[in-house]
């Protein structure tokens, strides 16, 4: 499941990114939605709380703070990537 997540969260972070790029606020909003609910079923809060924000934002047409948070979305992310991956490794033989 975890390598499910990591090889699907990064397609969602791109489209949230071409999103943003095209002023395409409803997709974003879904990119978020989904990295949130699947960052929170494995345990990465600080990624979920921001992908939370974005959705917010989205839902509320207010695109100027989603930039920045995209930007700590990919930090995040990264974050929890390495940490999943840790999480991962350690249930290997």
């Amino acid at each position: 499941m975890i390598d499910l997540f990591l090889q699907e969260a990064p397609g969602r972070l791109a489209a949230a990114r071409k999103a943003e790029q095209t002023g395409e606020i409803g997709a974003i909003g879904e990119a978020a939605h989904a990295l949130k609910s699947s960052a929170q079923n494995f345990g990465a809060i600080y990624l979920s709380q921001i992908a939370q924000k974005i959705e917010r934002l989205a839902k509320e047409n207010r695109p100027g703070e989603i930039p920045a948070l995209l930007d700590d979305l990919e930090r995040a992310f990264a974050e929890a990537r390495a940490w999943l991956e840790s999480q991962r490794d350690s249930f290997k033989p």
